[in-house]
Order: structure tokens, then C-alpha cells, then sequence
């Protein structure tokens, strides 16, 4: 998969590319996801949720929004065939619930796009 094989150049200091937990260490103030978590199986969201620190203020996530069903199987299906991945489905409200019970207070969006339905949840503590 090219999420596995390729990395992208950042070139910003106040920005760093999480590739393992121990990262989130440095008690970053926002965490940023877009496009990812459906990648990720729920062991690993767990443990994003569980190194989330008191001064992690700002959660932000876009990805597939799993309650349109179609859109989230054609989606499956393309990173299936063109990945081969087999990917999660990401229901906005459960990730909601996961960081309200963490103590913050989110907002969902959603965004039609043209093939795949994302979402916008932005959490904020």
C-alpha cells in the first residue's frame, strides 16, 4: 500500500507526521487525521485515544462517512482493488462519543463529495 511504503516530506517544525504513539509524547495541542483512521483498525484508534493528553485541545478528523452506505462500499471496494486494503468503517457519532467521553465537545460536518461521502468532526476541549 502507498500509505505503507511512502512518507511525505514535511517541512514545517511546528508540524510532525505521527508514524508511532511514542510521537504523541511530546503533548502535541492538536491532533489532525484526514483520510486515515478507515486505514487504521480500532486497536490502534484506541490507543490514539488512550495517549491523548491533557493538552491535546484540538482533535480534528475527515474521513469516509460509514452511515452512507453505498458511498463507504464503493470506497471499500477501491482501496480493496486499488490498495488492498481492507479497510474500517468509520462512523462519525461513535468517534464523537469516544472524545465527549474523553471530555471535549464536538461538532460534525458533513461533506458531499463527488464519489465517497466524508465528514467533518472537530473536537475541542
Amino acid at each position: 500500500s502507498i500509505y505503507k511504503t511512502y512518507t511525505p516530506p514535511l517541512k514545517y517544525s511546528n508540524i510532525t507526521c505521527l508514524w508511532d504513539l511514542d510521537s504523541m509524547k511530546k503533548e502535541p495541542d492538536m491532533f489532525f487525521a484526514s483520510d486515515v483512521l478507515h486505514h487504521l483498525n480500532l486497536k490502534a484508534w484506541q490507543n490514539i485515544l488512550h495517549n491523548l493528553t491533557s493538552k491535546t485541545r484540538y482533535v480534528v478528523i475527515k474521513d469516509i462517512d460509514a452511515t452512507h452506505r453505498f458511498g463507504n462500499f464503493a470506497n471499500a471496494m477501491h482501496d480493496l482493488l486499488i490498495n488492498g486494503e481492507r479497510v474500517r468503517s468509520i462512523y462519525p457519532h461513535d468517534l464523537a462519543r469516544d472524545l465527549e467521553e474523553l471530555g471535549y465537545h464536538t461538532q460534525y460536518f458533513y461533506i458531499p463529495k463527488l464519489w465517497y461521502p466524508h465528514f467533518l468532526l472537530i473536537a475541542k476541549r
